[in-house]
Parts: structure tokens; C-alpha cells; sequence
């Protein structure tokens, strides 16, 4: 369970509710638990899915996680892909200039379920801000309360 993501990204594609790359809450921020802020759904039929996110502020070693949300429900989500690694060697985006914002492509299985209002989750855990934990050396995130995401 994702109690808050702290995150500098954001998709490109497909579309996010919110294009705000500073979210630290919820996992759509002030759009969570709301699927009428953005228009009609899109249709995603069961299979691969290549999407693109962008990543606005640069976290050394910071992996991503993609998930699938609960149908109308931002609270319950089954992870799709976990521990993307980091690109440690890119160039460092600026915060303020989108246009070096670095981008990730990734092609996702999409499980051939039934739900009419499912979203797609990122979650960026800052890992480089817990300290040694955070290292590749280190211990990782091991709180069961989700306290470092």
C-alpha cells in the first residue's frame, strides 16, 4: 500500500490528471480518488502498453514503480512493474525548464481484467534521501508503514 509518493515525475504518455511534477502526496496528489478531472477514459485493451514518463528533478539511484489502480479507486493498486532502475548517467534536469526534462520508456503488461475507471500509477520513491539506507549497499526502504515513499 503507497501512502504518499515522494516524486519529480510525471507521465507524457498516456496523459496525467495532473501535469504537476512537484507531487508529494497521494499517488495523483489533490486529483486522487477524483476520475472526472480529465476528461473520458481511454481504452487500454489487455497486452503490452508502451508508455513515457518524465523525470523533472534528478534523485541518484531512485527507482520507479508503475502500478494499476483499483476500478474508481486510488486507494487499492496492484503494482505492474517495480523497481525501474534510475538513470544515473543522464543529464540532470532543471525543475523550472520542462524541455530537460529526462525521459523513460517503458513497455508495461496490461492484465486482462475488468475495470471501467483504472488509472496507472508512478511512484518514484526519493531513495536517495534516506540516507545509507538509500545506497545500493544499503538496506532499502524496509518500513512496513510505507514511511519513505
Amino acid at each position: 500500500k503507497i501512502r504518499f509518493a515522494s516524486s519529480h515525475a510525471r507521465w507524457k504518455c498516456p496523459e496525467a490528471r495532473s501535469p504537476d511534477v512537484g507531487i508529494k502526496y497521494g499517488q495523483c496528489g489533490s486529483d486522487t480518488n477524483d476520475f472526472s478531472s480529465f476528461g473520458e477514459p481511454i481504452n487500454i485493451s489487455p497486452g503490452p502498453l508502451r508508455v513515457i514518463f518524465e523525470e523533472a528533478v534528478y534523485h541518484d539511484g531512485a527507482p520507479f514503480r508503475i502500478s494499476l489502480s483499483g476500478d474508481g479507486s486510488d486507494d487499492a493498486a496492484c503494482t505492474l512493474l517495480d523497481h525501474i532502475p534510475h538513470n544515473n548517467e543522464m543529464k540532470k534536469p532543471s525543475l523550472f525548464e520542462p524541455d530537460t526534462y529526462v525521459p523513460y520508456v517503458i513497455t508495461l503488461q496490461i492484465p486482462d481484467i475488468s475495470c471501467e475507471r483504472c488509472s496507472l500509477h508512478l511512484a518514484n520513491p526519493m531513495t536517495d534521501k534516506i540516507g545509507y539506507d538509500g545506497s545500493p549497499e544499503g538496506a532499502g526502504c524496509t518500513d512496513p508503514d510505507g514511511s519513505c515513499l
